[in-house]
């Protein structure tokens, strides 16, 4: 294609029955910008010219049977601004930084490895779930990646704790960490994102308390269910909205008891009812 039709820069196929491989050839006529061949049946790697592409700002291949190792030129491509992979075969490991103009990277449901970044300026989308990513949340993940919006690491292998600085992600309003390996304390700088409205961290081994910062308004949907925590759960989340977000946690208790919520906790005075009992 690329080769045949030098001003080829935009191609659409989604959701066809397309077989095959990608074509090596598409960037070759120097203004190849757009790629979206998402709900096909496309296998083999991404081409090495594609991934270099100089002029590439759109990768979406979302649904396919696509397998190898995602060339490590993608994440380092000057123009690419957005990139979806979710739901391949893809493997490899993505680099600590580069993603210079990178806003979304979507790569959930894949076999990808390794860490996690450390810093992509310019993301303001990031999720991953479902992969075989290990070790820890980088410390700096807040100062690395300032703009972001959206996080969902849920379904890995990520161990350590939950970084504080996470609290400066201040356009933060999604974050999934859930179905990993994360200990120690839920940071009370969670509390302080101004725009959170989606937490959940359930399916850890996170101990201590459930933070009293947590407790604000647009705080709509929390989940910390099937970890270790303890402690008395503040009062104010003794509502329908968060009926089911402290399961599994033998440890917690409610002094709201008989409010008809926080389903599966069991009473401070000692009783082992639930908050409803």
């Amino acid at each position: 294609l690329g080769k045949q039709q030098p001003g080829l820069f935009y191609v659409e196929v989604d959701y066809n029955e397309l077989t095959g491989g990608i074509p090596e050839g598409l960037c070759s006529g120097g203004n190849f910008q757009y790629l979206t061949a998402k709900g096909n049946r496309l296998n083999g790697s991404i081409p090495e010219g594609l991934a270099s592409c100089a002029t590439l700002g759109t990768l979406s291949l979302d649904n396919n049977q696509l397998s190898g190792d995602v060339p490590e030129a993608l994440w380092t491509a000057t123009r690419l601004y957005f990139v979806t992979l979710q739901s391949n075969r893809l493997t490899g490991s993505l680099p600590a930084t580069g993603y210079l103009n990178l806003t979304t990277l979507q790569m959930g449901n894949n076999q990808f490895g390794g860490d996690i970044p450390a810093a992509a300026a310019a993301l303001k989308v990031f999720t991953a779930e479902d992969n075989r990513f290990s070790g820890a949340i980088p410390a700096s993940l807040g100062d690395g990646m300032p703009l972001l919006q959206r996080l969902n690491l849920s379904g890995n292998q990520i161990s350590g704790g939950i970084p504080r600085s996470v609290a400066k992600l201040s356009q933060l309003t999604q974050m999934d960490l859930s179905r990993n390996q994360l200990t120690g304390e839920i940071p009370a700088e969670l509390g302080a994102i101004p725009v959170l409205s989606v937490l959940y961290l359930s399916s850890n081994k996170l101990s201590g308390n459930v933070p009293q910062a947590l407790v604000k308004p647009q705080l709509i949907s929390l989940n910390l269910s099937s970890n270790q925590l303890s402690g008395q759960v503040p009062a104010v989340f003794a509502t329908a909205v968060y009926d089911n977000s402290f399961l599994d946690n033998p440890g917690l208790c409610t002094a709201a008891v008989g409010s008809g919520y926080l389903t599966g906790v069991r009473s401070c005075a000692g009783g082992s009812q639930d908050g409803g009992g």
